[in-house]
């Protein structure tokens, strides 16, 4: 109780705490937040690491609590970067929804990184409680689906909890995010499809959808789950039959400004369908002009007879 009071008063002086001084209790030179503020302005990653782990957790926990929105900005900066970032997961949550489209954007991308499942073994290190790593999840969930919240909080949101799937796997994607207005939402959500069958009747749309990115990322999404074995399936068995039930995998590679990497994210499940007609559309994209998608197409086919 004492540890929260003394970050609230923290919070509520801030401005009077960059005057260089030193802790009564530790005789200890408290470093100025404002060496901070600097660091992040310039964006000296190397410098907010310095000034963040020097001045530790519970300033920074104070100061993402902080009214000024540069404070908060440039405590997220460091909360991002710090030693045992996992442990300001509860005090940067709450930004999600902060007022200011910026910071709410970039406490979004900030919480994507502490959860980053690549790093399961910090969280365990930290003993951070699994009650905070779901508030974690579900406030990204929250903001993603929020049609009130600014566009770009929203997309960051989405990002976040496709980088943290592994802590977040019980937190779905809200499935309206698919046919969400904003085409940028949608091709958001069908990029961070990863998990089990994409809904059927959203696949249908959005293999038609008129925005050839995010038709693109709903075939790989398809295409994806059908070269995923089946549960149960020992490892090197088939994969599951390629499904189409609405515009066919092979339009969309030959469409258009369909993005690369959704187009080489598809030839896949055209090498394997065993249509004559898919195996034509691979042989156009090889005999193509010198790209990625080319070399792609090439590879799948095979050497030449």
């Amino acid at each position: 109780m004492h540890f929260f009071l003394v970050l609230s008063l923290a919070a509520g002086s801030l401005a009077a705490a960059e005057k260089p001084s030193f802790n009564p209790r530790t005789g200890l030179y408290d470093v100025p937040f404002a060496r901070l503020q600097k660091a992040a302005d310039r964006d000296d990653r190397a410098e907010i690491e310095r000034w963040a782990d020097r001045l530790g957790p519970a300033r920074l926990v104070a100061a993402l609590g902080d009214q000024d929105a540069l404070v908060v900005r440039a405590a997220l900066a460091g909360a991002e970067v710090i030693s045992g970032s996992v442990r300001l997961i509860d005090a940067v949550t709450p930004l999600l929804d902060h007022p200011a489209p910026e910071i709410a954007s970039k406490a979004c991308r900030v919480l994507g990184r502490m959860l980053d499942g690549g790093r399961p073994d910090e969280r365990a290190l930290w003993d951070v409680p699994p009650d905070a790593v779901a508030r974690g999840c579900q406030g990204l969930r929250t903001m993603a689906a929020s049609t009130a919240a600014a566009q770009d909080t929203r997309l960051s949101c989405v990002a976040a909890l496709l980088e943290a799937r592994t802590a977040c796997s019980a937190v779905a994607l809200p499935e309206a995010l698919l046919r969400d207005p904003a085409p940028e939402l949608r091709r958001a959500a069908w990029l961070a499809t990863t998990g089990g069958a994409p809904p059927s009747g959203a696949v249908r749309t959005a293999l038609d959808d008129p925005d050839p990115r995010v038709a693109g990322a709903a075939g790989a999404a398809v295409c994806r789950h059908s070269l995923s074995p089946l549960p149960g399936t020992p490892t090197g068995a088939p994969a599951a039959p390629t499904t189409t039930p609405a515009r066919s995998l092979r339009d969309i590679v030959r469409a258009d400004d369909v993005p690369a990497e959704d187009v080489i994210e598809i030839l896949p499940c055209l090498a394997r369908s065993g249509s004559p007609d898919d195996r034509a559309a691979l042989e156009a994209l090889g005999a193509g002009h010198v790209s990625p998608v080319r070399d792609r197409a090439t590879e799948l086919l095979g050497p030449r007879r």
